[in-house]
């Protein structure tokens, strides 16, 4: 066999069980948050944004062997927030990722979106509205 269809064939076969990958995009979304923000307190034109934010959470393995924790899109969208320093997310874009070549393996999630920083009041703590108070109970009845 010549050397040029021995490399072409070595590298088929290469390429066909040792080099292999993936990118799905998972969705996009108008809102995205993993935090309580109550929206009806924000108004988007006088609130700060920051543009083009993009963060991802991610493992690497060697053979069977994961290095790390599994990445979850929660904590792409977690670091996605700290890193604008903001509540939620607008126009955000969701995609998975990964990849092998031989023993090695690569998973991701990444986020991108623009990071919405709320006033401090809008993130309190939601508290259930106030129950009604109780009735006065009736005067007791005395019989003569």
């Amino acid at each position: 066999m010549r050397p040029s269809v021995l490399i072409l064939v070595l590298g088929v076969v290469t390429s066909s069980f040792g080099l292999s990958g993936c990118r799905t995009d998972q969705g996009h979304y108008t809102i995205l948050s993993t935090r309580n923000v109550e929206l009806s307190r924000v108004d988007l034109k006088y609130t700060p944004v920051v543009r083009d934010v993009s963060k991802t959470d991610s493992r690497l393995w060697f053979l069977f062997i994961p290095l790390g924790h599994a990445p979850t899109l929660d904590t792409a969208v977690d670091r996605c927030l700290g890193s604008g320093d903001g509540d939620f997310l607008t126009n955000a874009q969701v995609k998975s990722f990964w990849w092998t070549i031989l023993v090695f393996s690569y998973e991701s999630y990444s986020v991108e979106a623009d990071v919405v920083q709320t006033p401090r009041e809008a993130t309190r703590e939601i508290q259930p509205s106030p129950s009604a108070p109780p009735s006065p109970s009736p005067p007791p009845r005395t019989t003569h």
